[in-house]
Formats: C-alpha cells, sequence, structure tokens
C-alpha cells in the first residue's frame, strides 16, 4: 500500500493568488524538502 501525505500549506500557496503566490511558488521549486517554514514566510512576503 502506497500513500502520500501532503501539508494543507503546500497545497493552499499555489492557490493563494497574485504575489503571494509567485512567492510560495517561487521557494517551493529551489526546497530539496518540503521546509513549512521557508513556504510560510515566503507567502508571507
Amino acid at each position: 500500500m502506497g500513500w502520500q501525505f501532503t501539508p494543507p500549506m503546500l497545497t493552499g500557496a499555489p492557490t493563494a493568488g497574485g504575489d503571494e503566490s509567485a512567492r510560495a511558488v517561487a521557494v517551493t521549486s529551489t526546497l530539496r524538502k518540503i521546509e513549512a517554514a521557508a513556504i510560510d514566510a515566503a507567502r508571507r512576503g
């Protein structure tokens, strides 16, 4: 059996829209692993 956990902030970031979404997607593309703090900081600006 396989499964994958996707943190809500990871799925919500790209759909936020505008600059917040752009920042979140930009920082996510540079990460080697999911770092919630980095994504949250990017969303806040």
